[in-house]
């Protein structure tokens, strides 16, 4: 048996927490997809964001092995995925073409306000805590789409209520301007 190696990239982490859910596609075209592509259903670059429903987590060679894991909620590092892959789309266009990706601009830039995790998955009903750190004064709360998931922050913790199936954006920020973003996912209720 003989074998074959070819090298198509490097290893570029785009995510921005440990907590994502990917999903195995089919990557089309003949030249290479890096990691941050934003794909489409059918696995093609959406460098716009255009059709986009995932994000390419690893590098892959559609003509050598096609097969590939698109990140469909989590966070992503907007930054690093811009720079590796040449996406065209501002991280606004990405967010409302995907949903249940947030994509963070400011990684690195913000040292004051912090979260333990940002993204949940939490049943309508249900809600989710997330600790708080280092806040300067008072923090407000705000959700891109309060008929899915709302939040309330109490004493550094805030806390993510499900409201209907779906996905949303909670925000926290604090007095000197600082935000962090959650993105929710919230499912049917049991």
């Amino acid at each position: 048996m003989k074998l074959k190696s070819k090298e198509i990239g490097s290893n570029v982490e785009i995510l921005a927490a440990d907590e994502f859910a990917a999903v195995p596609v089919k990557c089309a075209g003949t030249a290479v997809l890096k990691a941050g592509t934003p794909l489409t259903a059918a696995g093609a670059a959406a460098l716009n964001g255009s059709g986009a429903v995932g994000i390419l987590l690893y590098d892959v060679d559609p003509t050598e092995n096609p097969n590939g894991a698109m990140v469909v909620q989590g966070v992503v590092d907007y930054a690093k995925a811009k720079a590796n892959a040449g996406i065209t789309a501002t991280a606004a266009t990405l967010s409302a073409a995907i949903p249940g990706i947030c994509f963070r601009e400011n990684i690195g830039v913000n040292t004051a306000l912090t979260a333990s995790v940002y993204a949940v998955i939490v049943a309508a009903g249900g809600t989710a805590a997330v600790t708080l750190a280092n806040a300067s004064g008072d923090i407000t709360v705000t959700s891109d789409n309060t008929a899915v998931a709302t939040g309330a922050e109490s004493s550094g913790t805030l806390t993510i209520t499900g409201v209907a199936a779906g996905n949303a954006v909670i925000t926290a920020t604090d007095e000197a301007g600082n935000d962090v973003t959650i993105s929710v996912t919230v499912t049917a209720a049991a």
